[in-house]
């Protein structure tokens, strides 16, 4: 399948499921999940290395090449590091010779340049054969990063971490925040006046966005068959509800707290139908910029509140019936047709 899609020409996106993720029901493991047995990394190591073959034989673009390279060290060499916490000495020997022999062949120090400072550790350590270093920092990469503090100074943000495994308490997190996917959700739905209103939030946990200056937010509805995109209004409310539920962090293993403010997180969308006119099936497209990172995201996770709402709203208003849904992931989304009625 990759060797049909490194040739293919073009390409076409299928925008139903075509896949469904099913839990297994019996005890017995595939054998994705048989991680602790070293035929099992050998196995994955062998495809690596065939797809490097299918990716040199047919891509030139350096880009592509590093962001593979870097995939194989965020999902697939990692859950192999993280299977090693509980395993043998003599079998991590094993582990760390396997997975740094393909680090040492297959890895550019661009691809390494682009990790978190504690997986780079954590492959430094693997490849300078220091065994008892690399599983004290597996064990913090699957266990112990989330419950890092974030720390900001002079513009920079920085992770709180143990000095006694780093030789220092605070690391330079500036990677990993650029390249963070938000915490987004759609909190309430508001329809009347001719107009469909949604309450929105989109934040970075244990990162700092006080007031609507740290945030910029644009919003577009997005035709997802033409892909025509209409701008929408956007303004900002103060999120202290936010901040007064999420806005102290502990760090359960120091026991070590930390104050955010999210107040500046919280924004409305505001969609006229009759200024919109006719578009089908179309999704709200969130642009946002902040001093830590910026990127696009489509409007999603809906509460079940605002969801309860949606689904038992049709609004008809100026000779538009507008239709919201929610679809996969939560994503809302929007339908404005011509109607010959003229209410709510």
């Amino acid at each position: 399948m990759t060797r049909v899609i490194l040739r293919a020409k073009r390409i076409s996106i299928i925008r139903s499921i075509g896949y469904k993720w099913r839990f297994r029901e019996l005890e017995s493991e595939s054998t994705t999940q048989k991680r602790k047995e070293v035929e099992n990394l050998r196995g994955r190591l062998k495809i690596l290395r065939d797809l490097d073959k299918m990716y040199a034989a047919e891509v030139t673009d350096e880009a592509i090449l590093i962001e593979k390279q870097i995939k194989a060290l965020k999902v697939d060499l990692k859950i192999y590091s993280h299977a090693c916490i509980d395993m043998d000495p003599q079998e991590v020997e094993v582990y760390m010779q396997e997975m740094g022999s393909y680090i040492r062949e297959s890895i550019s120090d661009k691809a390494m340049q682009r990790l978190n400072l504690v997986d780079r550790a954590m492959y430094e350590a693997m490849l300078q054969g220091d065994q008892d270093r690399f599983i004290r920092l597996a064990d913090f990469s699957k266990n112990r990063t989330k419950e890092c503090l974030n720390i900001e100074k002079n513009g920079i943000v920085y992770k709180k971490v143990p000095s006694e495994l780093f030789g220092t308490d605070l690391l330079d997190n500036t990677i990993s925040t650029s390249v963070r996917i938000p915490r987004l959700g759609v909190l309430d739905v508001e329809c009347d006046k001719g107009r469909i209103r949604f309450k929105s939030q989109l934040y970075f946990g244990k990162m700092d966005i006080a007031s609507p200056e740290d945030q910029q937010i644009e919003a577009f509805l997005c035709d997802e068959h033409t892909g025509e995109e209409t701008a929408l209004a956007v303004t900002h409310f103060d999120n202290d509800r936010l901040t007064s539920k999420k806005g102290i962090a502990k760090d359960r293993y120091t026991g070590e707290t930390a104050k955010y403010n999210y107040d500046g997180t919280g924004f409305y969308i505001d969609l006229y139908p009759e200024k919109i006119g006719k578009v089908h099936n179309a999704v709200i497209v969130l642009k946002y910029r902040n001093r830590y990172t910026e990127g696009i995201i489509l409007l999603r996770n809906t509460s079940e509140e605002a969801q309860a709402k949606i689904e038992s709203h049709k609004m008809r208003h100026s000779g538009y019936m507008c239709r919201i849904s929610v679809a996969e992931l939560k994503t809302v989304k929007v339908s404005i047709e011509k109607s010959w009625r003229y209410y709510f």
